[in-house]
């Protein structure tokens, strides 16, 4: 059979049969005398396989199961009453004589109950052997799972869907009486998501030939010079020597989709490190908490350039009160060296602050080296840093300069001194007499002394 239909050849074979009376499709009509002569044969005892292929009725060609669904059938059609009134009518007559002279009952057709009790043993069977073939469908589904995954961990790849796709359809040609929708539970794939894949295989094929080509171009750029190269090198060099514009996630695919790997350099366990052993990288103890209800416990600073028209940049130092938002130090300089950002700290030293205060900052050059650090510890201080890459968490300081900057105005005509005087003039003027929504509509000087004022 194929596709569930008798070929030419085998249509022709079964109607050149005595026991078939006809053929259409995938179906079989067999003539009423085999029926009645396999139902008497089969209440001998005989097994239906042997009774079929006794008439040429080949099991491989015929299938085991529709000889039970015909058995089922014929026995539900009360053939086997049609069988008894054929075999007892010859000598119905004189077979009940003799009986009565022997003292026999005579033999009496099955009762209801008795048809009934048949019938559902048949529908028991019936429902017994679906489940059997579900069965197998699922173990057979199960172990083609299992040969994907060995097979793509030797790859070092996980199944996909298209790979579990894949598997369905594989298993679905090899038995088509398997529903596709257990197949599909039993992967647990959907089957729009299977059907729609199924679709697109034109769609796939054609970006698997584009993939090809792309993997060509990988490889080459990979292999260039002899030396092996990440995404990024390679996305470049097929632009520069190819003259192909291409993604670099696309490279990372293809680079994955044939196992081409780079070598990724390992990380040095002592870049986080002085040379002593210390840490440069301190916590982010702060953690974003602001505001901690009182003056002089928690401290923000930071660095940012300024331009001007004599100096490639004026550099300035700031650290401010997180609760009451004042500018306790700041200091500019015409270099980045260490000497302004500790002015800043002695300038904090003469404001004061609580025993065990916090000064934040990010993790810039500056805030991760020794003379820093030292400086810290000797004042009394508890040093916090940012995380990597979390600008927010710096964000007290960075609001202030963003502020300064866009209300003193354009600063690159103006000399370091000219730029410097003005950044005074604004600090004390934030201080003094700027007001804040934040502080109750008060200047941060006059909350601070607000604070004071309630703590006493």
């Amino acid at each position: 059979m194929r596709d569930g239909k008798f070929t030419d050849a085998e249509r022709e074979y079964l109607l050149s049969l005595d026991a078939v009376a006809g053929v259409s499709g995938g179906s079989i009509r067999y003539s009423g005398r085999f029926k009645i002569e396999a139902l008497a044969r089969y209440r001998s005892g005989e097994r239906p396989k042997a009774i079929f292929e006794s008439a040429g009725l080949m099991v491989e060609m015929v299938g085991y199961k529709r000889i039970e669904r015909s058995f089922a059938r014929w026995r539900e059609n009360d053939l086997e009453d049609i069988l008894a009134k054929n075999l007892e009518a010859p000598a119905a007559d004189g077979a009940a004589a003799r009986s009565h002279r022997r003292g026999r009952k005579p033999v009496k057709k099955r009762d209801d109950a008795t048809r009934e009790l048949l019938r559902e043993k048949d529908d028991t069977i019936a429902y017994q052997a679906r489940e059997i073939e579900r069965l197998k469908t699922e173990v057979e589904a199960l172990k083609g799972q299992r040969r994907l995954e060995m097979k793509l961990a030797a790859e070092e790849r996980t199944p996909s869907k298209s790979d579990e796709f894949g598997l369905i359809q594989l298993l679905h040609q090899d038995n088509p009486r398997s529903s596709v929708e257990h197949l599909c539970g039993v992967l647990g794939v959907s089957r729009s998501g299977y059907y729609k894949w199924c679709a697109t295989a034109e769609a796939r094929a054609r970006r698997e030939e584009r993939d090809l080509e792309l993997r060509d171009l990988v490889m080459e750029a990979f292999s260039a010079r002899g030396f092996r190269k990440g995404s990024r090198q390679i996305r470049d060099w097929i632009r520069l020597h190819r003259g192909v514009a291409v993604n670099r996630k696309c490279v990372q695919r293809v680079m994955r989709k044939y196992g081409i790997t780079c070598p990724v350099r390992r990380r040095n366990p002592y870049a986080g490190m002085h040379r002593d052993g210390d840490p440069k990288y301190m916590p982010n103890l702060l953690n974003r908490e602001f505001f901690p209800g009182a003056a002089g416990k928690v401290f923000i600073t930071d660095i940012t350039y300024v331009p001007v028209k004599d100096a490639p940049w004026l550099y300035l130092s700031a650290i401010k009160d997180s609760e009451t938002g004042e500018v306790v130090a700041w200091k500019a300089s015409r270099s980045l060296a260490m000497p302004f950002v500790m002015d800043c700290l002695e300038q904090l030293k003469r404001h004061g602050f609580k025993p065990g205060a916090l000064i934040h900052s990010d993790a810039g050059v500056h805030y991760t080296s020794h003379a820093y650090h030292d400086k810290v510890k000797e004042m009394g201080l508890v040093q916090s840093m940012s995380r990597v890459g979390n600008c927010h968490d710096n964000a007290c300081i960075e609001s202030f300069f963003g502020r300064m900057k866009s209300e003193i105005g354009r600063t690159d005509g103006l000399t370091f001194a000219e730029a410097e005087a003005l950044i005074a003039d604004y600090v004390d003027y934030y201080n003094n007499e700027r007001c804040q929504k934040r502080l109750g509509g008060v200047t941060p000087f006059a909350y601070a002394q607000k604070l004071e004022r309630l703590a006493a």
